[in-house]
């Protein structure tokens, strides 16, 4: 990825890394960038960039701006080590650096129309590669060129900006209708259509384009569609141009009427399969070694059907060594641009089974794959919604194993294309087969010129590596007639070609030649039911072994114990290899170079080399492993074993590394080890191997590989010699602690239980330590956790006692991991003992880990800043090491601290990266943390729509997961969604089921989160006595676990109810302690709220006049920090003691005030409060239109329900009702009967009977017409 990416094409964007560019002082500064960037061709000086942005000002003003702005830009634009700083800024001139690390999509857009010019083609439309970049260069035009900026003071910038807005906007239109002529001519008629509506949209007056969506339309069988596109250019014409469409539009359309235009083929319903929005693709395509040589014409098939939608499944069908892998890498590359979600290679040499290609596929994805669902739905999951192009090398050898994972692959992903090579079809009705022969070859004919000799894609092939191989080698007369034999005698083949090449320094053409028929020959004899192909090849390698010294055979048999690459280290320490003996078979083409230093094998040439190690092997008596073998086992996992302490060191990424390069070689080790009973060499590696499985997520093979293993070991003996029994407990640990990460919960347990009581029978207390530690996990996840802390407490011991500092560790955060989550003081304590330990051990991967969880620990006790400082320690630990899962949780960390600061923006750019890397990865848990996080900041934007979709899609990946607390949190957050749209009754029922889930996993903090909420739906719904059971439950959980935001929440809550309930001591008691929990919590919200109260009852109750200015500042601090509706509770409170007071002129403006505030909020119950003060107000006054309006509105918000929602709903029933009453109203009896109903049945479930006395005296006086004294806000 580029370090800078600047989107001219569209709105103004810059990008540096992950991160978006927004410093810029002006905009004239971001229009000289663009300047700068899309002129970058040559340095501009500093006198004319002075006159083109500021042609107004004196010189020395003019030249000082520009130092200014340059000064500017180059403070914010990112600068690499390697290529230096994007503004090269000299003495005299300046110019943008175009090969620094930089991406502009207007250079590139230009640069892929100017390869299409010069492209040698007869027509656009028809060559596969241009329309290709036509595809990416339309991608780039998101809208015109620096869409919204405009340089008033400035006419020479402004002309410039305006010039090249035409000339971009001219070549996406000319772009656009060749792209939609190409795909008519492949009868691709969706995306012609696609393509024309995107011209209309940027012009809706060409004429041209309306005709091309027409006749798309007319061509797929949708005439009635493509008459409705006529009318459409009709009426666009008729209403901009007052004129009639072209004579060649009519004509058009008269064909369509007279159905005489197609369909020529009927293909989906337009829409059925949309493009998808322009992304920038990532490709997995290994580049090409050597070049690529002849095949023009399958080349230009293959792209021609990779860019058919209609063709979903491509083999490319050829024996051994006929170059499909190499056609379809070439092939790829040229069309990849066509793939939104990119072009992705994955060689499945060595891969025997569906399990394996879903592991390998996943691999190359990127995908970690989760415990909670089985690898291969996971990966339907992660294909389903992807645009990309998946090359599966080498699928011969699972045909018949892997064909119905194709066929559910191409069911469930519509939009993955599959490009297959193959030694054999795959027999799918879907299959488009192209079959892979020799390249052209010369006949017998004689006297050719060498030129001629050229045409022939053989010839060019073997002259090519030829001369890679011998400096000036040349075809001439001399060795011509030599060349063509060679190439006729291999027909055509090109591994067979690329192997004869190789010889030319030792020997000369005709000598090649000779050797190759003489081997035919034999061949031919020899084995005459083998195809010719294979015995052109087998002569090819046959004459290559027979000229190779014994030594060289010795290693190159060897070699073919080799699964995949192999470095120079192992080749020589198993094979006894030398340097110069690995160097001549690379030079003849035997051996490859995968990479400095690291070697592998063409498939066909290992096959050949196993031969001759097989036959060598025979030579040993049976039952006698060949020695290579064993040393080839010795070596790789001597070299695993010696990764244990950087696998759990300050580097772990670099062992990472290296294991998962060899891991193929490691597998078939651990085989050999099992096979040959070496239980010492697999005690020594078990370790590193579980590590490195436990690091890098491969949890199922982890399960399955020690499950075999403890199966083997088992078989041996029994019963089982202490040292078998002590590595099968080892192995059954390990698989419990993949089990688990796999969500098998009931498996793990048994596993570790065994292992527990094989460890007891030993005596080993280390080993009883590690066991229980995997037995306490599995108790705990099966929500046994009073049983989990009993078991980790003694784990704990028996690891001091063993002196196992690193299984203490791990205990311990597992200990306070479980503390946490139940609220415990010593929680966070453990883990930064655990923290401790691992960075006494240089263990920065635990350490990481920890951090992370004493970010998480910190946001529970709403510590913030301490939730800040472990997130950033996390993540920079997690980038070092280059761990994505890591990185993508301490960015979701730091997003909910931005979140509480209020800074939602900073907060959604971290949610978005740490999505990304999670999604690249397939971790799940981290989609559904990232979604629900953004949902939760729209929510507080008040983007409820947004919301919604961001919390239903969190959901249905939790639920797919198994992620149950996930699924907890969801429902709460889509019950703030209800709630706020007022379907209380569906609120609560979403908020339980939330409070299940916490009781469930007895998860206190989330517990009385969910408490609080259910009160206020209960009141909400106008039951103010189950609000005040779930506020006190609510309020005593918290304060079980010093939740002192959520216990000062509840409580402020539980205060304004007794006060209702007429219990004003134990409110006041309530509100007191309510405010100094906010305080300690630093709670603005709250804090102003209950201050506004108390100052309120103080007024009421102790005619304290100065309680009117402490109203007033809580609603200013409320406003200043923009919590806003508590300064709109604190607005209404003062308006409604001014009321009290019978200062109507300041009673009014902050009733207003509090309306307004409410006005922009969900929950129209929350107007109530201000419209019944203001409706008393206008009727004290005798105002009858404005009463009559306040009224109106109540009863409307009302409805058929109950007041509820607010802090006393007898005012509310009671203002009603004085309002109706004074205007002859006889609505007014209703309201009256209504409000006596509810407090009837509420006094029929309220616990106590002052509470009923007060209740009903009130209701009484309230609502007897006419009320029975001053009707006051609980009061």
């Amino acid at each position: 990825m580029s370090a800078f990416v600047l989107k001219l094409l569209g709105a103004f964007e810059a990008v540096a890394g992950d991160a978006p560019v927004r410093a810029f002082r002006s905009v004239k500064n971001q229009a000289l960038l663009a300047y700068l960037a899309v002129e970058s061709n040559r340095p501009h000086t500093r006198a004319a960039l002075a006159g083109l942005v500021w042609p107004d000002q004196p010189e020395e003003a003019a030249r000082r701006n520009l130092r200014q702005a340059l000064f500017q830009l180059r403070s914010i634009l990112p600068e690499s080590p390697a290529t230096g700083p994007l503004l090269l800024v000299e003495q005299t001139s300046v110019r943008f650096a175009g090969n620094a690390g930089a991406w502009v999509d207007a250079t590139v857009f230009a640069a892929l129309l100017e390869t299409c010019k010069g492209h040698d083609h007869g027509a656009p439309r028809a060559c596969v590669a241009c329309l290709a970049r036509l595809d990416e260069a339309a991608a780039l035009y998101r809208g015109e060129f620096l869409h919204g900026i405009f340089i008033d003071d400035s006419p020479p910038l402004e002309e410039w900006i305006l010039a090249r807005r035409e000339w971009f906007h001219t070549q996406a239109l000319q772009t656009l209708h060749t792209l939609a002529e190409g795909a008519m001519q492949r009868r691709d008629f969706n995306a012609a259509h696609s393509y024309a509506q995107r011209q209309i949209e940027l012009d809706p007056l060409r004429e041209e384009a309306h005709r091309q969506a027409m006749l798309a339309l007319a061509l797929a069988g949708q005439r009635s569609a493509a008459l409705s596109a006529y009318e459409n250019c009709w009426r666009i014409l008729q209403s901009e141009l007052d004129a009639p469409p072209s004579p060649e539009t009519e004509a058009l359309y008269e064909q369509v009427r007279n159905d005489a235009v197609g369909p020529a083929v009927r293909e989906a319903p337009l829409g059925a399969a949309q493009r998808a929005a322009p992304r920038s693709p990532a490709h997995h395509l290994p580049p090409a070694a050597t070049s690529f040589v002849g095949r023009e014409a399958e080349l230009a098939r293959l792209r021609e059907w990779l860019l058919d939608p209609v063709r979903r499944l491509i083999t490319l069908v050829g024996p051994g060594g006929a170059g499909k892998t190499r056609l379809a890498m070439a092939a790829a590359e040229g069309v990849k641009r066509a793939f939104a979600d990119g072009a992705w290679f994955v060689s499945l040499v060595g891969v025997g089974d569906q399990p394996a290609l879903v592991t390998a596929v996943g691999q190359v994805l990127g995908l970690s794959f989760l415990p909670s669902a089985e690898p291969e739905q996971q990966l339907a999951d992660y294909l389903q919604t992807r645009q990309c192009l998946l090359i599966l090398d080498n699928f011969e050898q699972l045909a018949g194993v892997a064909s119905p994972w194709l066929a559910r692959l191409l069911e469930c992903a519509p939009d993955v294309k599959l490009l297959v090579t193959s030694r054999r079809r795959l027999n799918f009705a879907a299959e488009h087969v192209l079959s892979v022969e020799g390249l052209s070859c010369p006949g017998a004919e004689i006297n050719q010129p060498p030129g001629a000799l050229l045409s022939f894609a053989s010839v060019r092939l073997f002259v090519e590596r030829a001369q890679r191989r011998l400096t000036g080698f040349e075809l001439d007369a001399e060795n011509q007639a030599a060349v063509a034999a060679i190439c006729r005698l291999l027909e055509g083949l090109p591994l067979g070609i690329e192997l004869a090449a190789g010889w030319v320094e030792s020997y000369r053409c005709d000598e090649i030649a000779t050797a190759i028929s003489q081997s035919l020959d034999f061949l031919a004899t020899d084995m005459p039911d083998a195809p010719p192909r294979q015995r052109s090849m087998r002569a090819v390698f046959d004459h290559s072994w027979q000229l190779l010294g014994e030594e060289e055979r010795t290693v190159l048999a060897q070699f073919a114990l080799f699964h995949g690459a192999f470095s120079r280290e192992a080749a020589m320490a198993i094979t006894g290899a030398t340097p110069p003996q690995i160097t001549a078979l690379v030079n003849q083409s035997l051996v490859r170079v995968a990479a400095p230093g690291r070697f592998d094998l063409h498939e066909v040439v290992r096959q050949f080399a196993a031969g001759h190690l097989a036959e060598r092997g025979r030579q040993y008596a049976a039952g006698q492993q060949p020695p290579a073998r064993e040393r080839h086992a010795c070596y790789y996992l001597s070299q695993l074993a010696q990764q244990t302490n950087a696998l759990y060191g300050a580097e772990p990424h670099k062992a990472l590394t290296l294991i998962r390069a060899d891991l193929d070689n490691i597998r078939a080790a651990w085989r050999y080890a099992l096979e040959t009973e070496n239980w010492r060499a697999l005690e020594d590696t078990l370790d590193a191997l579980a590590r490195f499985f436990d690091m890098a997520g491969l949890f199922r093979e982890a399960a399955e590989l020690f499950a075999h293993s403890v199966a083997t070991i088992a078989a041996t003996a029994n019963p089982l010699p202490a040292q078998h029994a002590r590595l099968a407990s080892r192995l059954r640990i390990e698989q419990a602690r993949a089990a688990l990460a796999l969500g098998q919960h009931a498996d793990a347990h048994p596993l570790a239980q065994a292992a527990w009581e094989a460890a007891h029978t030993l005596a080993d207390e280390g080993l009883a330590a590690a066991a229980l530690h995997q037995l306490a996990v599995a108790l705990h996840r099966m929500d046994e956790v009073q049983a989990a802390e009993t078991h980790l407490r003694q784990a704990l011991k028996l690891a001091q006692k063993s002196n196992l500092p690193r299984l203490e560790a791990e205990i311990r955060y597992m200990l306070g991991y479980v503390l946490v989550l139940r609220s415990e003081e010593s929680g966070p304590r453990e883990m930064e003992t655990a923290l401790a330990h691992y960075q006494r051990l240089n263990d920065r991967w635990g350490e990481g880990v920890v951090l992370g969880g004493l970010a998480m620990a910190a946001q529970r006790a709403a510590d913030w800043a301490a939730a800040e400082r472990y997130s950033r320690q996390a993540l920079a630990i997690h980038q070092t090491l280059g761990d994505r899962r890591g990185q993508g949780v301490a960015l979701s960390a730091l997003a909910t601290v931005y979140a509480t600061q209020r800074n939602y923006a900073e907060s959604d750019r971290s949610l978005q990266a740490a999505l990304r890397h999670h999604r690249a990865i397939g971790y799940r848990m981290g989609e559904v943390q990232a979604f629900s996080n953004l949902g939760v900041n729209a929510w507080q934007r008040g983007e409820r729509a947004m919301a919604r979709d961001y919390y239903e899609e969190a959901l249905r990946i939790a639920r797919q997961a198994n992620f149950v607390r996930g699924v907890g949190i969801l429902l709460n957050n889509l019950g703030n969604l209800a709630s706020d749209d007022e379907e209380y009754a569906r609120a609560e029922a979403l908020y339980q089921e939330a409070l299940d889930v916490a009781h469930k996993s007895e998860d206190r903090y989330y517990a009385a989160a969910r408490l609080h909420n259910l009160g206020n739906m209960r009141r909400f719904q106008g039951d103010y006595a189950g609000a005040l059971d779930y506020y006190t439950e609510a309020a005593e959980t918290a304060a079980a676990i010093d939740y002192a935001w959520m216990e000062g929440s509840a409580r402020s809550d539980l205060g304004l109810v007794y006060r209702f309930l007429g219990d004003w001591p134990r409110a006041s008691q309530e509100l007191h302690r309510a405010r100094l929990l906010a305080q300690s919590a630093d709670d603005l919200w709250c804090e102003c709220k209950v201050e506004a109260a108390l100052a309120y009852f103080a007024l009421l109750d102790q005619q304290d006049l100065s309680s009117l200015a402490r109203m007033e500042q809580a609603a200013h601090r409320a406003a200043t920090a923009g919590e806003t509706t508590a300064a709109a509770y604190a607005h209404t409170l003062r308006g409604l003691a001014l009321l009290h007071l019978e200062r109507w002129d300041e009673a009014e403006p902050a009733l207003e005030a509090g309306l307004a505030i409410r006005r922009q909020e969900p929950n129209r119950l929350l107007l109530l409060s201000s419209l019944a003060g203001l409706g008393e107000l206008h009727r004290r006054r005798n105002d009858l239109a404005r009463v009559r309006a306040c009224v109106e509105e109540m009863l409307f918000v009302l409805g058929t329900g109950r007041a509820g929602g607010m802090d006393d709903p007898l005012f509310v029933y009671a203002v009603c009702v004085a309002i109706l009453s004074a205007l002859g109203d006889p609505r007014g009896r209703f309201v009256a009967e209504k409000g006596r109903i509810h407090i009837d049945e509420l006094c029929g479930r309220l616990p106590g009977s002052s509470f009923r006395a007060h209740l009903s005296e009130r209701a009484g006086r309230y609502l007897a017409d006419p009320a029975q004294g001053p009707v006051v806000w609980l009061g």
